[in-house]
């Protein structure tokens, strides 16, 4: 599979952030995302009790959205990307979006849904990676994503 062409353009992209996710019906997935951009000012950023900087803010660039529709899906999860714990075993393809052959995710996707059992075809771990959310989707539907 070509997965430039999945992917839509997206992964040309240096960041993403996560505009709005939802469901617009039952079991379907609906999630805009925008382009971003490092801005040219510097400033202090602080995390808890802890002063970071001065670093570069990453901004959104709100002439690059996109649409990232699942028809169905097995499960899915946000995650806060400050949280995100990378494992070696892991493997992917792509960069903003990717998809998984193997992941923690989709051992726990076999280990607790009865998806393998009743399912044909073949289960699929995507990932969406903004500034601030991952979203991890399980599915056997290649996603449609469009430039809105």
């Amino acid at each position: 599979m070509n997965n430039d062409g999945l992917f839509g353009g997206v992964n040309d992209l240096k960041y993403l952030f996560l505009d709005n996710i939802k469901e617009p019906f039952d079991n379907e997935l609906l999630i805009k995302i925008q382009g971003a951009s490092i801005s040219k000012k510097k400033e202090y950023v602080s995390i808890g009790e802890k002063s970071f900087g001065p670093v570069k803010a990453i901004t959104p660039d709100y002439g690059r959205k996109y649409a990232i529709f699942f028809k169905s899906y097995i499960a899915y999860f946000v995650q806060n990307e400050s949280f995100y714990l990378h494992y070696e075993h892991e493997e992917w393809v792509g960069g903003l979006i990717c998809i998984y052959n193997k992941s923690n995710y989709l051992d726990y996707i076999k280990q607790n849904t009865v998806a393998e059992y009743i399912l044909d075809e073949e289960i699929k771990h995507y990932s969406v990676n903004c500034s601030n959310h991952i979203i991890h989707i399980a599915s056997i539907c290649d996603p449609q994503i469009t430039r809105i």
